[in-house]
């Protein structure tokens, strides 16, 4: 598979992340009631929160189908991400979105935007690893014949 190919894959993939994190942050049910939990309610966590863990955090994917200026830095797509998100945010702060707004969100997007950073840089740092690995056993073959 072509690089430019594995890496819309890859994109699509966590997109697809996202449309579940969303399916299952709507539907969550709780646990059961008698399920002994550290909180007052996981269903109220996963309800509030699991929307914008999975869309901030898919939004860095997302923002590198688009041809923005400079894009190819994930500092600069994680920048358009956060704006992008940040965005979303304001507008439920005037009520043009109909979810509740809250200030903390803004933390929870940044962190969740980093953490996409950090999976690309370490799916990179993987693949690169992994090539010098088969370069160096391709070497090793070849001495060997």
């Amino acid at each position: 598979m072509k690089k430019k190919t594995r890496k819309k894959v890859i994109n699509l993939m966590f997109i697809a992340i996202w449309i579940l994190g969303l399916l299952f942050s709507k539907y969550y049910s709780g646990l059961p009631d008698d399920f002994p939990t550290p909180f007052n309610s996981i269903k109220t966590i996963v309800s509030s929160f699991g929307a914008n863990v999975s869309f901030s955090f898919t939004m860095y994917f997302v923002m590198k189908f688009f041809d923005l200026p400079f894009i190819k830095n994930k500092f600069v797509n994680g920048f358009y991400a956060f704006l992008f998100v940040s965005l979303q945010e304001i507008t439920q702060w005037i009520d043009l979105y109909p979810w509740t707004f809250d200030k903390l969100d803004f933390i929870f997007n940044a962190m969740w935007v980093c953490f996409a950073m950090l999976l690309q840089s370490w799916m990179e740092i993987r693949r690169m690893i992994l090539k010098e690995k088969k370069k160096e056993l391709k070497i090793q073959e070849e001495k060997e014949v």
